[in-house]
């Protein structure tokens, strides 16, 4: 009797021993699915990130390009500008020098009146004033005509150094928007580098991994 009782005490040790066991392996099982989920969601995470990110970033890049492609569309314009303050530039100074030879004709011809006039015997004296007057009056004229020319061919300088400075401008915007575009391309690959690396390491998860395209 007492051998049997004993041999039922070693059962029942077992049968709990046993049970314990079950339960402990039970317990991690529970542990590991539950990290397993916790690294899955914190991966998830990541990738939902990066997405957002590098939505943002191509944003970026995007308006750079436009400002970009702007600048080059208005520096053929301001390049034309230029040209056609040179041509008006050109067209003041040559008229300014047929004014001046103008000018030069009309005092000769004052001054050969006036010799005539301070030669000429007193029934020519009329004649030789009217001559006078008419050399003097060329004269004022070609000087109005020349401060004219003077007047225009200021503006057209003034016209020529704002269409430079537009160039100038122009073309600083065309440099910056250019490096902007160069330091969003690589955020743009640094992101993805990111995205691929979050994405490499959650492919064990249920769902696969979703590319992003620029």
């Amino acid at each position: 009797m007492k051998s049997k009782n004993s041999k039922l005490m070693y059962v029942s040790a077992a049968v709990l021993a046993a049970g314990a066991v079950a339960g402990v392996n039970t317990q991690n099982a529970h542990a590991a699915e539950v990290q397993k989920q916790a690294d899955k969601n914190a991966a998830q995470k990541t990738i939902d990130q990066n997405q957002k990110d590098l939505t943002q970033t191509q944003d970026q890049l995007n308006k750079a390009q436009a400002d970009r492609d702007d600048a080059v569309r208005k520096v053929p314009d301001a390049q034309a500008n230029v040209l056609t303050a040179d041509s008006n530039n050109q067209s003041a100074q040559n008229v300014l020098a047929d004014a001046q030879d103008q000018l030069k004709t009309a005092q000769d011809a004052q001054a050969k009146a006036q010799a005539n006039y301070d030669a000429s015997y007193e029934n020519n004296v009329k004649s030789a004033q009217d001559d006078v007057n008419k050399a003097n009056t060329d004269v004022q004229s070609t000087q109005e005509q020349i401060n004219v020319q003077n007047t225009k061919q200021a503006e057209a300088l003034t016209n020529r150094q704002g269409q430079e400075d537009a160039l100038k401008t122009n073309t600083e915007t065309l440099n910056k928007t250019n490096e902007e575009i160069s330091k969003t391309q690589g955020q743009v690959e640094q992101v993805q580098k990111t995205y691929d690396a979050v994405n490499i390491a959650s492919s064990g998860s249920s769902s696969p991994p979703r590319s992003i395209s620029n």
